[in-house]
């Protein structure tokens, strides 16, 4: 494992020490399967790819609030789904014992946490980045309902947020694959169940990421943070038992929001700075994603197009950025993306894959490749609507 420090949880608002930090150099070292791209600096051990566990909530701690949620999603008519995977959960907010804790103890430590680890150092003399949740839940995975999720295929939680999990239920209530005698009848090994110590490529259940080719284990009441652009999947489906998490999303607060809070200036030479980070990574990260979802065992389409479409866009907006530096570097930079597009489109054809394809061709200066992409983009949003119209009450998100 990398980079890993005695385990250590200080009581205080502002300090929380990894058990464990997971950077692609180590997954090269090791022979994990690491993409190239990543390890060679600043990427391989760069904020923006590290994983890390660390000590939150103690196992009381982990059991009120798994209670405190069972009864919200009572009062609201049972678990139900509000983010855009097929998961149940309950919004924070909807958990006043949970949020309570979150606003007088979690707050200043996931965001601490985030900020030591995972988000780039700003030029020197600029403010500390201030991030701002903006939506957090608690996910119910349940292997006894058919209605439910048994975990979340490959995806990423946003380019410009900073993500946090927390695993609430103990690693001997859960598994993959067939329930194994005794279980739930015994301590999970240390440092987490059916995941830990287990090599590249294999999954367990868990957060697998496609950069490091790995899964991240972690124990009861550990958090697992991390930068939200990293592809990611639960693992291997859940096979037996409950599984339950805490989850949180945070974004860099914008400059007139800090302003408004009472917060250092400067803020908007530190989120340029952000982002021109942001930018620098995504691609390389975008690309092991793709081909981590074409090696893998299970292979998943609509998994693919998504992560496909989100390779296309990214190297888009590096074209269009160096097409104002470097025209050489601009067109190279335009064949990596139309040839993701082209891709995208034949892994899942939608509207926005067309978007995305039109956006690309017209910097490169087609226009009328362009164009009938858009066209072909607009009979897709059409006929979709046509479909939509003729099955009244149907889900057409």
């Amino acid at each position: 494992m990398a980079a890993v420090v005695v385990a250590l949880f200080l009581q205080h608002d502002h300090l929380l020490l990894p058990r464990t930090v997971l950077l692609p150099r180590d997954g090269c070292a090791r022979g994990d399967g690491v993409s190239t791209e990543l390890c060679a600096p600043p990427l391989a051990a760069h904020p923006l790819t590290a994983v890390a566990v660390s000590p939150l909530l103690d196992r009381a701690l982990c059991e009120r609030f798994v209670a405190a949620a069972e009864a919200a999603a009572a009062r609201a008519g049972g678990w139900r789904s509000v983010l855009r995977y097929e998961t149940r959960e309950v919004p924070l907010a909807e958990i006043p014992e949970l949020q309570r804790w979150y606003d007088a103890h979690g707050a200043s430590r996931l965001a601490a946490l985030l900020r030591s680890h995972h988000v780039p150092r700003g030029p020197a003399g600029s403010p500390p980045l201030a991030l701002a949740l903006f939506d957090s839940n608690v996910v119910k995975y349940d292997a006894r309902d058919a209605e439910g999720s048994r975990g979340v295929t490959m995806h990423t939680d946003g380019e410009d947020v900073f993500t946090f999990n927390v695993l609430l239920s103990p690693r001997a209530a859960f598994g993959a694959g067939a329930h194994p005698a005794g279980a739930g009848t015994r301590a999970p090994p240390d440092g987490g169940g059916d995941c830990d110590g287990e090599g590249p490529g294999r999954r367990g259940v868990g957060a697998y990421f496609a950069h490091l080719n790995r899964t991240a284990c972690v124990a009861q009441g550990e958090v697992l943070t991390y930068y939200g652009g990293l592809a990611h999947s639960s693992g291997e489906p859940l096979g037996w038992g409950v599984r339950y998490v805490w989850q949180g999303f945070y974004r860099p607060m914008p400059p007139a929001a800090r302003r408004v809070a009472g917060a250092d200036g400067g803020a908007g030479a530190r989120l340029a700075a952000l982002d021109a980070e942001l930018l620098a990574v995504s691609a390389p990260l975008a690309r092991a994603a793709v081909t981590a979802v074409e090696r893998a065992p299970d292979f998943d389409r609509t998994a693919l197009a998504r992560l496909l479409a989100n390779l296309c866009a990214v190297q888009g907006r590096q074209q269009e950025q160096l097409h104002v530096k470097e025209a050489e570097a601009s067109e190279e930079e335009a064949k990596g993306a139309l040839d993701a597009c082209k891709r995208a489109i034949a892994a899942e054809p939608t509207a926005g894959a067309y978007n995305n394809l039109a956006l690309v061709l017209a910097r490169t200066g087609d226009a009328l490749a362009a164009e009938a992409a858009l066209r072909a983009g607009l009979a897709l949003l059409a006929q979709r609507a046509a479909w939509c119209g003729a099955r009244r009450g149907a889900r057409c998100g």
